[in-house]
């Protein structure tokens, strides 16, 4: 029966390496995903701000006449 429980453990060793590299690739995956997401909030910061800026701009040109 040795043959069998080192068996078992090489298997567990190897799906446990497995497992630990299915996580590895879900944690890239999410931080590449996270930035990509940061990348859109803050173009849209910048977007939104340009906006304003844009309309009160246009609202003093308004004031002037």
């Amino acid at each position: 029966m040795p043959d069998e429980s080192t068996n078992i453990v090489e298997v567990s060793e190897q799906y446990f390496r497995m497992a630990d590299q299915t996580v590895s690739a879900a944690e890239k995956y999410s931080e590449s995903i996270a930035t990509v997401i940061r990348y859109l909030e803050i173009g849209t910061a910048v977007d939104m701000a340009d906006k304003c800026m844009y309309e009160n701009k246009l609202e003093m040109r308004k004031q002037r006449r």
